[in-house]
């Protein structure tokens, strides 16, 4: 029995010649635009006192959807003082600082995640909220109206 050895760069080129060498993942999107600050929030449970300073940057809450066993979800924000309360555009799309995403809302945006959507209370399919699909990122964006105003803003996730 004869054994050979071949180095890494020695196998790749084998595999190039043959025409299956394996071809890299994509690389993460890192296209983040200027004025946009992103905030990782995990796929679980974060209620209360959760903030985030808004200025003239526009805010990104990074949300990756998991498959369990829930699928309804929602994301609220809230200005810490009342008169900023209806001073801010506030969307969800599949990427940072966009406008023009799945859906708009004032304080709270509902989706599902998963598979499926979830059933009414009538067995149907409620579509009325975007379904996420798990695994992937997606941005809940938040900006003032006014880009002079600066505020504080209390963020939560809620899976269901």
């Amino acid at each position: 029995m004869i054994s050979i050895t071949l180095t890494p760069e020695q196998i790749a080129s084998v595999l190039a010649q043959n025409g299956s060498a394996p071809k890299p993942p994509p690389p993460p999107m890192t296209d983040i635009p200027p004025g946009v600050v992103v905030i990782d929030v995990p796929w679980e449970l974060h209620v209360g006192t959760q903030t985030a300073k808004i200025n003239r940057n526009t805010l990104a809450f990074k949300v990756i959807p998991q498959d369990t066993h829930f699928n309804s979800a929602s994301f609220v924000i809230s200005p810490t003082t009342a008169a900023d309360y209806f001073e801010r555009e506030f969307c969800l799309s599949e990427k940072p600082g966009a406008f023009d995403g799945l859906v708009r809302g004032d304080g709270r945006i509902y989706f599902t995640a998963g598979a499926s959507y979830p059933l009414d209370k009538y067995g149907r399919l409620d579509t009325r909220y975007p379904c996420l699909n798990p695994g992937q990122p997606y941005y809940l964006n938040v900006r003032q109206k006014n880009p002079s105003l600066i505020c504080r803003i209390n963020y939560a996730l809620t899976p269901a």
